[in-house]
């Protein structure tokens, strides 16, 4: 799970590429870029990053191990657009171990789509806020650090 930590952030966030559709089941949360008409996965070259976060109904959009359907439109959102934002992300959406990120570290998308100590270098970074508990599942409660103009 990549989701907001305030609602609000929504509501003032334009969704881009409304068009797209997922290719095959795409994560609920999946960090990924655009190319050609497509989502790809995070690279060092991206200068734009995005988040596929779903219109689920009611608390469904924050289960674990949410998925889009393949051929479903996506959803994706600008997170440059969100710098200084909090969001929320659980152990699906985390590469490697929680025991080994500390409050304080930065993040970064790896090549998979999710958040990583040793990912990509790209524009948007997610600096540790906290470490949380999401019901029973941990995870971490991260600030969206877009890198100056």
């Amino acid at each position: 799970m990549f989701v907001w930590h305030e609602i609000e952030s929504i509501e003032h966030s334009a969704r881009n590429f409304p068009t797209l559709k997922a290719a095959n089941d795409v994560p609920n949360g999946y960090i990924c870029t655009i190319d050609d008409g497509a989502i790809a996965a995070p690279s060092a070259s991206a200068t734009e990053l995005y988040v596929a976060i779903n219109d689920l109904l009611g608390d469904d959009q924050n289960l674990e191990g949410a998925v889009i359907p393949a051929g479903s439109p996506l959803n994706l959102y600008d997170l440059a657009a969100w710098n200084g934002r909090e969001m929320l992300a659980t152990k699906s959406n985390i590469a490697g171990d929680m025991s080994a990120i500390s409050v304080g570290d930065t993040l970064k998308a790896d090549a998979n789509g999710k958040l990583s100590k040793t990912g990509v270098a790209t524009a948007v970074t997610f600096k540790v806020i906290d470490k949380i508990m999401v019901g029973a599942v941990p995870g971490v409660r991260v600030q969206v650090v877009k890198a100056a103009d």
